[in-house]
């Protein structure tokens, strides 16, 4: 048994080399709690950071005073460009692991078009790295086994969202998004080594689409900083292709961050 262990670390080691893609903004999170009490801790990080955020941005509103320098004032402006970028918390439902553990990061350009004083559109392409992770110690007759699993998505997103603007400061909108999945890297490990799945055998579809909750807000004329809660309607991997799991898999992530609107 201590021969065995030897070997797994010093595989281990080895193996580590062969699965740093992307791993640099891909850094696992071990969260206590299981289940829906794994959910609201989350879900209080970000609640409690955007109201901070939040807190913020009206503190700049007041000091201006009835909104004067705000970027979305109807009649100075209807079309603005933007450059974004955001973090990731990601999970795969439907891959038997659970927990937004997957983290990374979202950038890219957009247009928005206030077409209404109340109404603004926004689209834009993304490029998003999304996917799942799990750690975990498992009892067997045979002992104790560490199991990981890592999913790294890459995808090339085109949301279109329609946020009502309230006080020319506040967005609150949803939209869908087209995304297109362009690479894949899925990998597990155990007390019996390292596997990587092959992604051409366990494939991901290519096309699919997602629902978009947008909230946002103005911390100053330029600057936006909204939280998005991205949901797939359609399956990112039929069941008949799964590493993990038994049925079809969907996307589900979050993103906190921030736009300069020019």
């Amino acid at each position: 048994m201590w021969n065995k262990s030897v070997n797994f670390m010093d595989h281990h080691k080895r193996c580590r080399k062969l699965i740093v893609f992307n791993d640099y903004f891909s850094v696992r999170v071990l969260i206590p709690a299981e289940g829906i009490k794994q959910l609201q801790c989350i879900m209080k990080y970000f609640l409690i950071s955007f109201l901070m955020f939040w807190l913020g941005a009206n503190g700049v509103t007041v000091a201006q005073g009835k909104n004067t320098g705000n970027i979305f004032r109807y009649e100075d402006k209807r079309f603005f460009g933007s450059i974004g970028f955001a973090g990731v918390a990601s999970q795969v439902d439907g891959d038997m692991y659970g927990g937004y553990r997957k983290l990374g990061l979202t950038a890219g350009p957009s247009v928005l078009v206030q077409f209404h004083r109340n109404w603004v559109m926004q689209t834009g392409v993304w490029y998003t790295q999304k996917g799942s992770r799990d750690g975990r110690l498992t009892g067997s007759d045979l002992g104790t086994t560490i199991e990981k699993y890592k999913l790294n998505l890459h995808y090339i997103d085109v949301p279109v969202i329609v946020n009502y603007v309230f006080k020319e400061t506040y967005l609150f909108g949803a939209g869908l998004a087209y995304n297109a999945y362009f690479s894949s890297k899925e990998v597990s490990e155990t007390m019996n080594g390292t596997r990587i799945y092959d992604p051409g055998e366990f494939r991901f579809n290519r096309h699919s689409a997602e629902l978009v909750l947008n909230v946002a807000a103005m911390a100053n004329k330029n600057l936006m900083l909204y939280l998005r809660h991205h949901i797939s309607i359609t399956a990112i991997r039929d069941y008949r292709y799964t590493a993990t799991g038994t049925g079809n898999q969907f996307n589900r992530y979050f993103t906190f961050g921030f736009a300069y609107l020019f």
